[in-house]
């Protein structure tokens, strides 16, 4: 799962993201937790629209397309799991408390 994380699966950053903050690999990690999951919530992809200034040879300066690979829309639910009020506990809340699945 880490590798998919890593690597832009967003459903595994939110599970990752989740899990580190309940201390499922080990002692909770809130640092971590709130990167993966501020990345699972955040859209990525798409077409990136880029200024190039004139060259100097006296053409005008001109917006060029840059493709960024597929648009994915950031999760809702992660979204939700950062500004939950139990988000990355110590001790005593379930996952199911914030609408995820046990690891």
């Amino acid at each position: 799962m880490y590798d998919r994380a890593l690597f832009g699966d967003k459903e595994a950053q939110y599970h990752l993201g989740l899990w580190l903050a309940l201390g499922a690999f080990g002692p909770p990690d809130c640092k971590a937790a709130r990167q993966l999951l501020a990345r699972a919530a955040s859209d990525e992809g798409g077409t990136l629209w880029v200024y190039s200034p004139p060259v100097g040879n006296g053409t005008a300066g001109r917006v060029i397309p840059i493709d960024n690979g597929p648009r994915q829309t950031g999760l809702t639910r992660a979204r939700d799991a950062l500004d939950h009020p139990a988000f990355c506990p110590q001790e005593g809340v379930s996952l199911s408390d914030i609408g995820a699945k046990e690891p």
